[in-house]
């Protein structure tokens, strides 16, 4: 019984490492990097969006008040 075991935990642990060996191979730390600059990339777009917004906004109020009422 122990042997079978020993022989399993074997087989759990080689899968283990060479699932964990394969995700530092080049392409996959590549592809990961890829993934995180794209993600930043995209909450920076986001972020930035979303300030040219708030600051049209207040510009354009400003110029309402600045602007005289026109008509009768």
């Amino acid at each position: 019984m122990g042997m079978g075991v020993g022989a399993t935990g074997s087989v759990v642990v080689r899968r283990k490492l060479r699932r964990f060996l394969k995700s530092y191979t080049p392409p996959a730390v590549a592809t990961r990097a890829a993934a995180s600059a794209r993600d930043e990339f995209k909450a920076a777009w986001t972020e930035g969006r979303e300030a040219m917004r708030q600051r049209e906004a207040e510009l354009r109020g400003d110029a309402a008040r600045r602007t005289p009422p026109t008509g009768s």
